[in-house]
């Protein structure tokens, strides 16, 4: 049974330190770990950072149990953001690794390169993903940069995830899954 988790992070510090233990618990369990990285880091920069954090990434990378990918590969092949295409290359992924024998897929996308003219169809997109992560082998950890989130954006986030995180001014508040409370 999969697992979806939604985070706002302050800064990159914050979130490079969460994704480590979230992906070295992936990298244990024999899953294939794969990580959409933000804006700001680039695939280059993403290596180099996280690569100070866990132990034996170039190793990972090199065996095939580790990707990086930017954002233009995963959310804007087209040019634009398609969420068919997008659903598309998740569900295909995760079927690839477990055809290759991993336990599963265990992915991180950022969506700092997310624009407000995006935001309706991205929220779709999420909802379509949860459905597809709830049935399968894959633990995601969406990730927001906490400035283009407001409250209302974070609440609607919550009608797709099991949880919302949002670490602002050093605390964390947890939001847990609207779909409990409606029912």
């Amino acid at each position: 049974m999969g697992s979806h988790t939604c985070l706002s992070y302050e800064s990159e510090e914050s979130l490079l330190e969460l994704l480590k233990s979230f992906f070295e618990q992936g990298l244990k369990f024999g899953e294939l770990c794969f990580w959409v990285v933000p804006l700001s880091l680039g695939v280059k920069g993403a290596r180099k950072a996280l690569g100070k954090l866990i132990k034996d990434l170039d190793r990972y990378i090199e065996k095939g149990q580790f990707e990086l990918w930017s954002y233009n590969d995963i959310y804007l092949r087209s040019g634009v953001f398609n969420l068919d295409e997008s659903l598309g290359l998740l569900a295909k992924k995760e079927s690839d690794v477990l055809r290759r024998g991993f336990t599963g897929l265990r992915v991180s996308g950022d969506a700092s390169w997310l624009s407000d003219a995006d935001w309706d169809n991205f929220l779709a997109y999420e909802k379509e993903a949860d459905k597809l992560i709830s049935g399968g082998q894959i633990t995601a950890l969406c990730t927001y940069p906490a400035e283009k989130l407001d409250s209302a954006k974070l609440f609607r986030l919550s009608f797709f995830h099991k949880l919302v995180i949002s670490k602002r001014k050093g605390k964390a508040d947890i939001l847990m899954d609207k779909r409990d409370i409606c029912k």
